[in-house]
């Protein structure tokens, strides 16, 4: 949208896969973490998880050892994923916005406003429900609520 004339010469094929590299390098880094911190917990007689999917809250409650690291590195690592991410796409919304403000048609106001808000809305809401889900200490919520941010989450996004 800034620059639309110049869109093909900036995302040619080698840089598309270099971003799709680095989006799916960081998603397997946080996911071995995460993964790597679950093998660390002892789990007692409790078989059944309170949840619809295997996520990592309820499994780390069905645990009989100290989850404190456990919810502070999970915490921290999609925290950080969620705020870097969401910093990243305020910048390139600002670009964008500044850009826009430039334009004398209003029908390519109108055209550029249509294209952005429709994905301003999504992805608030993914980082909004994942933030709830998520981002918070154990004792803040009840399960059923649990439940719900995870199924916003997950299936209405």
């Amino acid at each position: 949208i800034c620059k639309p004339l110049l869109y093909k010469a900036i995302m040619v094929p080698r840089i598309c896969c270099l971003l799709i590299f680095v989006s799916y390098l960081i998603g397997f880094v946080c996911a071995m973490i995460l993964t790597g911190l679950m093998f660390r917990l002892k789990f007692c007689n409790i078989s059944i998880i309170n949840h619809y999917m295997c996520d990592i809250f309820p499994v780390i409650r069905i645990s009989c050892s100290n989850t404190y690291v456990n919810e502070l590195v999970s915490s921290a690592v999609v925290g950080t994923g969620i705020i870097l991410c969401s910093l990243l796409i305020l910048i390139s919304y600002a670009m964008i916005l500044s850009n826009i403000l430039y334009m004398s048609s209003g029908k390519g106001w109108s055209k550029a406003l249509g294209t952005c808000g429709s994905h301003i809305i999504t992805v608030s809401f993914f980082y909004g429900s994942g933030l709830l889900a998520y981002v918070k200490p154990s004792s803040a919520e009840t399960v059923g609520q649990g439940k719900i941010f995870s199924v916003f989450y997950t299936f209405l996004v």
